[in-house]
């Protein structure tokens, strides 16, 4: 089984796909594990080299007890591509991923060299009224619970059960603590601290999904310096790139074939 042995105590699973570049780096969301990207790996391995990687605390990746903020995933992940030899890279993330490539872009940028958010975990639609609340409900026995619900609001009227059924099969599988913990470092002063702000120090080329009309305005609002595309995709649930992979796959390419 492949792993990098990023620190003294932190292994990353992952693995190697296709030939040729740029190379894409594929991250996963909150609760879940490379296996999201089932639907993408074939299409772009066939021009790319594709690392698909299993976050902290998910999958087969070390488990550690803390150190689950943004800056700590973005932190593994530089040291990921460094240890791989592998970036400059395209980063695509979906969820939680689409919010670590942010802190990625921002914080170590040479190893950045285009991002694809998809419905980015910092998105306001996404926000929870009162973090504080859900980090709490999170920290309790009745954390899976509360995921499964979550995780049942996710989907669309169009989103096929089977993936319900999958998404919330697996959640069972994490941690209690990389859950909460995962939410708790999105955080600042009760505040989802990937922010209009943090957006704009953001110089690479960048696409971005989402499924509001009101979050692709509110991105746009906050442009970086590199260009950036978005689109709002009616009609999905969460994880649209699942839902419509050929839709997906075929826009990321034609995107991808644009900026490189």
């Amino acid at each position: 089984m492949p792993h990098a042995q990023i620190s003294d105590d932190v292994s990353l699973f992952y693995t190697e796909h296709g030939k040729g570049g740029p190379p894409i780096l594929l991250v996963h969301g909150w609760a879940c594990d490379s296996g999201d990207w089932m639907w993408q790996i074939p299409d772009l391995a066939e021009r790319h080299k594709v690392y698909v990687v299993d976050l902290r605390g998910h999958g087969h990746s070390s488990v550690t007890k803390d150190c689950y903020r943004g800056t700590d995933y973005a932190q593994d992940l530089s040291r990921l591509i460094e240890v791989l030899g592998c970036g400059p890279a395209i980063v695509i993330g979906h969820s939680l991923g689409g919010y670590i490539g942010v802190h990625l872009a921002v914080e170590h940028p040479e190893h950045v060299l285009a991002l694809i958010c998809v419905d980015p975990a910092y998105a306001p639609s996404m926000a929870a009224p009162d973090p504080s609340e859900l980090i709490s409900a999170l920290r309790s026995e009745s954390c899976h619970d509360l995921m499964e619900q979550l995780f049942t609001s996710f989907a669309d009227a169009s989103t096929p059960a089977f993936l319900t059924t999958w998404h919330l099969r697996r959640l069972l599988t994490v941690p209690r603590h990389v859950i909460s913990e995962s939410i708790a470092g999105m955080t600042t002063n009760n505040v989802v601290n990937v922010d209009q702000a943090m957006l704009r120090l953001r110089s690479c080329p960048t696409l971005t999904f989402f499924r509001s009309a009101d979050d692709s305005a509110w991105e746009d609002a906050a442009a970086g310096t590199g260009p950036g595309m978005t689109m709002t995709w009616d009609g999905a649930g969460h994880w649209l790139h699942q839902e419509r992979p050929i839709e997906f796959n075929a826009i990321v390419t034609k995107w991808i074939d644009e900026i490189c």
